[in-house]
């Protein structure tokens, strides 16, 4: 997969945090759990090129690499995009709220 030994369980830490789930119900979720995300945005699920770029869009997965090697990145960046928009929707300041565990 490419990822350095030494970074594996940085990997593994974040696999299950906020920014790395995306829930959907019933067996879309299956489906998503058992291939990579990049994998299951190509798929079946969205019939048009613009449905798959308007949903990843809306749910943060624009910058979604094509491989393993550049999770940590994404997912620090999707991290960041969801503390945004929380804070927004909440109508805090960045400086004045501790959240998603900053």
């Amino acid at each position: 997969m490419g990822i350095p030994a030494e970074k594996i369980e940085d990997y593994l830490v974040r696999a299950n945090g906020l920014p790395n789930l995306q829930l959907l119900a019933g067996t879309p979720n299956v489906e998503k759990s058992d291939a990579w995300p990049w994998e299951w945005l190509d798929g079946p699920h969205f019939p048009t090129a613009q449905s798959r770029e308007e949903y990843a869009t809306r749910n943060d997965l624009d910058l979604l690499p094509s491989e393993p090697v550049g999770f940590l990145d994404f997912y620090e960046g999707r991290r960041l995009r969801m503390r945004e928009r929380l804070l927004s929707v909440l109508g805090e300041s960045a400086a004045s709220t501790d959240v998603l565990g900053e």
